[in-house]
């Protein structure tokens, strides 16, 4: 995997993706399940630091967009099954609504029969096997419950639709779970992804700015909306979005660099980890490496083993050689390996 941006410090190349990369695979950190926004529950800044926006503007100019073939395999990750996002494993928070938002769309708690077919169909897509997966997923979608396992059932019945040639099913699905569901990113992500297949730029930029509303911490669909939009043209555009995901990427360090409790942190380890490699990303997983909490370090580990570059490597000798939790160690060996050959 190449890294997205430059940098002095890192090894960083003009090629930004690796076509085979699917995001979250391979490292057990995170666990799977809704991707909202966490800039919601932060409260951390969004300053982007000293740099004035005529600056980053320039400095922006001079870095690569992503390449239209790059962008087709960025929206290959499959984001009905991420069984690696920390926040899908923890009890689904349902808040009483108050009396104004009676008609909005909102989660219900899911019933049992549906949170057993959400995990049987997640666990056939993870093994490959498509039958046993839309085997479970069908009686999923005719529970009456609007609950977030219910969505991300369809989610991952439209990725079958998609894969099968049924693009205008898929939208169609989709469109729905968005007209009849809360704001979701991974919704308009695959969306976005489907469009782009059927070679419909238009639709799917709108989708991705749409993706980016739902969930301003899910970075890919910044990266992919400016490679778009440069693809279509609207060079200026691209840069401006590519400012907002920087934004972004230093709002959530900021939340980790600060006392924040450790679910909080848990969550922003999980929008980074579903990143692409990026130097100010892997310093921010980097510093969090001296987080006080087990499951923090942990977390930051998987998410450098998918995003981290080289700048990393120094973090990782230091857990390497002084912490003392043996399991730790071995894997920030492992990391520290992975990210000196990306």
């Amino acid at each position: 995997m190449r890294d997205v941006r430059k940098d002095p410090g890192s090894a960083a190349t003009d090629d930004p993706l690796d076509p085979d990369h699917r995001g979250g695979s391979g490292s057990g950190t995170a666990r799977s399940g809704g991707t909202g926004s966490t800039g919601a529950r932060s409260g951390g800044t969004r300053s982007t630091g000293a740099r004035s926006g005529e600056a980053r503007r320039d400095a922006l100019a001079t870095r690569p967009l992503l390449p239209l073939v790059a962008v087709a395999a960025l929206l290959l990750v499959t984001v009905a099954c991420r069984s690696d996002d920390p926040r899908a494993s923890r009890p689904i928070n349902h808040e009483p609504r108050i009396e104004s938002e009676a008609v909005l769309p909102h989660y219900v708690p899911a019933s049992q029969t549906q949170t057993e077919l959400y995990e049987r169909a997640r666990a056939a897509w993870a093994a490959g096997d498509r039958g046993a997966t839309l085997a479970a997923i069908e009686p999923l979608m005719q529970t009456p419950q609007a609950s977030r396992e219910k969505v991300y059932g369809a989610i991952l019945y439209a990725e079958l639709l998609a894969l099968d040639g049924r693009a205008a099913d898929a939208i169609a699905l989709l469109d729905q779970v968005a007209l009849e569901t809360p704001p979701n990113g991974d919704v308009y992500f695959l969306m976005a992804r489907v469009y782009l297949d059927s070679g419909q730029l238009e639709q799917a930029i709108e989708a991705l700015r749409n993706a980016t509303r739902a969930a301003p911490d899910l970075l890919r669909a910044w990266i992919a909306l400016s490679a778009l939009l440069a693809e279509g043209g609207a060079t200026d555009e691209a840069e401006e979005i590519m400012i907002h995901y920087e934004r972004e990427v230093y709002r959530l360090g900021h939340v980790l660099d600060s006392p924040a409790p450790v679910d909080e942190k848990l969550d922003v380890i999980a929008a980074l980890h579903l990143a692409v490699p990026d130097p100010r990303i892997s310093r921010i997983l980097a510093r969090t490496l001296n987080n006080d909490a087990i499951e923090v370090q942990r977390a930051a580990l998987e998410a450098l083993a998918e995003v981290g570059t080289r700048n990393a490597a120094p973090a990782l000798q230091r857990m390497r050689e002084s912490s003392s939790n043996v399991t730790l160690r071995a894997r920030a060996q492992e990391v520290l390996e992975i990210v000196r050959t990306r």
